[in-house]
């Protein structure tokens, strides 16, 4: 009888910790997608950091990191997390084609062009993954005296996506913010 109760309390007490456990990678991922939709992407993959030393083998935290790492042109390492999301749920073409955006900025064409081809095969009606497939086939083919034009052309892309997802990061923040504070308003009312 003893035996069974302190065998209950002690899987009672591992139960209870790995709840803790999964709350705190909860906690912080929302603050770092909070942080990222303020346009503050350092903050946010510091979050997405601690995030993954709590809970290292879920995806999403590695998306959310890899497009913070994105903001932050830091591309080798936005490459790394997608591919770590993309070892666990190959299906994800949004998240290829991210990676290619990051390959293609870095100037890894052939790699992009490997992404980008995947992506429009298994969708194909992405029209970003389309447009940048015939931008890296016309870069293919390109001289010495027009690859200037091109790396111009990519890195005015790369601000252009850069302003673009702040944008949509402002929209979301400045909508939903208010929606959730009103409907809490509301609902305690």
């Amino acid at each position: 009888m003893r035996k069974n109760l302190l065998l209950l309390v002690l899987l009672v007490s591992l139960l209870s910790g790995f709840g803790q456990r999964a709350s705190d990678y909860k906690r912080f991922l929302d603050a770092g997608r909070t942080a990222v939709l303020k346009g503050d992407y350092a903050i946010g993959k510091a979050y997405f950091d601690t995030a993954i030393h709590v809970m290292p083998y879920y995806p999403t935290i590695y998306q959310d990191r890899g497009y913070a790492l994105m903001q932050l042109k830091q591309y080798n390492k936005a490459i790394e997390d997608f591919s770590i999301v993309l070892e666990k749920e190959p299906y994800q073409h949004e998240i290829r084609a991210l990676r290619g955006e990051a390959l293609y900025y870095l100037g890894r064409d052939e790699e992009a062009l490997r992404d980008f081809e995947q992506v429009v095969k298994e969708d194909p009606t992405n029209n970003r993954a389309l447009k940048r497939l015939e931008t890296l086939r016309t870069t293919a083919h390109a001289n010495a005296a027009q690859q200037t034009q091109i790396d111009n052309e990519r890195r005015y892309e790369e601000d252009a996506r850069f302003r673009a997802a702040c944008e949509r990061e402002d929209v979301i923040f400045n909508t939903v913010l208010p929606l959730l504070f009103w409907t809490a308003v509301f609902a305690t009312w």
